[in-house]
């Protein structure tokens, strides 16, 4: 929405995260809670250009169009699950 009224914006791409690092198994753990799923991760030989945690840079839309994020990884996991189960 911050990206829609500002010129700034336009013809560019941005990240758009938390800036925190998160690593795949601990997402998978926090999705599996709040799904109340216990599916265990199938873990297989790692392949090439596979990384092991992400951080979105968020430097470049933070310094365009002064984004802060203003929900956690957490919530934004509690809210699009929220989304899914109405959209069912």
């Amino acid at each position: 929405m911050l990206a829609a009224d500002q010129r700034a914006a336009v013809g560019r791409v941005f990240n758009v995260g938390t800036g925190a690092c998160i690593r795949i198994d601990d997402l998978w753990a926090q999705i599996g809670l709040l799904c109340k799923a216990a599916i265990p991760p199938c873990f297989a030989p790692p392949r090439p250009g596979d990384i092991r945690a992400s951080v979105s840079d968020i430097s470049a839309i933070r310094a365009a169009l002064g984004f802060r994020p203003q929900v956690t990884l957490r919530q934004g996991l509690v809210d699009t699950l929220a989304w899914y189960r109405g959209a069912a």
